[in-house]
């Protein structure tokens, strides 16, 4: 374990961060990479941190034109950090609770979150060449609602039963688990009125909202990881150029090597061929002996004792 607290050095992957411990890794190695995927732990403090260092240094290393930071989130979100709306980013992660809370608090969980999208929209707002996407399906209803409702607000055409109908699910203490009622009434309304919402609404409401609509709910999936590594896979590939570096962000499983048929998988087979291997993945665990319990693999494994603050 290295007892390291300010240390920039040239040539290794990141900063180490308060009692990291990193693979020594060229930094021209990593990023001659043509697609970095980062694997986390979910709910440790120092993930955010490692992260965003991973995703500054390879913006500020890398040699091709643009990078592409790709989320573990659904589209939803992708909506505020475009819109750059920092009132409603905060209002999508609180309605991202399992359950409604009547003042404006976010859950430790989602703050989490937060702090590291607004670092990652600053990072942007420094960066012309970083765009961000969430590749994920829908996981819950009450954000994907909220979007919904804001547009049903917002443009008249939206029958107000509609409108109405997604307030009361808002305000609602709970929603039924896979109760997409509501939703499966506006994607209704969506395809009969397809060209006329493409005429009234603003191009990037639209986009969105055609996103949004035909974006499947995890419990469609029952769940399951590796149906959303296709999803997110499909969403990849659209964005894979020879101009762009792409960097992934999300939970481990999701790019362990030694996980058959994930998006790690779904990549190297795709793109070693077209790239000449250039498809890599780093793990980030908050210690050895998680590593050993969940026995994920990487090309790269950071080892950070981050505190745990969120649990089942």
């Amino acid at each position: 374990m290295l007892n390291i607290f300010k240390a920039i050095i040239i040539g290794i992957l990141l900063i180490i961060i308060n009692n990291s411990y990193v693979n020594k890794v060229s930094i021209e190695k990593v990023l001659s990479k043509k697609i970095i995927l980062i694997g986390e732990h979910h709910f440790f403090t120092k993930n955010d941190s490692i992260q965003f260092s991973i995703i500054k240094t390879a913006i500020q290393r890398t040699k091709f034109k643009k990078t592409i930071l790709l989320l573990e989130r659904s589209i939803g979100l992708e909506y505020f950090i475009a819109t750059k709306d920092s009132v409603e980013l905060k209002k999508y992660f609180i309605y991202s609770k399992d359950r409604r809370f009547t003042n404006d608090s976010l859950s430790i969980l989602n703050n989490m979150y937060y702090g590291f999208i607004k670092y990652i929209i600053k990072l942007q707002s420094e960066n012309q060449n970083l765009e961000i996407r969430c590749i994920d399906v829908n996981h819950k209803q009450r954000p994907i609602y909220y979007i919904l409702y804001l547009f049903s607000e917002k443009y008249n055409i939206i029958p107000r039963h509609l409108k109405d109908t997604l307030a009361v699910k808002l305000n609602s203490e709970s929603l039924v688990l896979k109760d997409t009622i509501i939703f499966d009434s506006f994607r209704k309304f969506y395809f009969d009125n397809i060209h006329i919402l493409k005429e009234q609404m603003e191009a990037t409401d639209y986009q969105y909202l055609s996103k949004i609509i035909n974006t499947p709910f995890a419990f469609n999936l029952n769940y399951s990881p590796r149906k959303r590594d296709v999803f997110m896979f499909n969403n990849i590939k659209e964005k894979c150029t020879k101009d762009n570096l792409l960097i992934y962000v999300g939970g481990n499983s999701h790019v362990a090597i030694n996980q058959k048929d994930n998006l790690y998988n779904l990549c190297k087979k795709e793109f070693n061929t077209l790239f000449s291997k250039k498809v890599s993945s780093i793990g980030i665990a908050p210690n050895l002996e998680s590593v050993k319990y969940f026995n994920l693999k990487y090309d790269y494994q950071i080892i950070s004792n981050g505190k745990l603050v969120w649990k089942l």
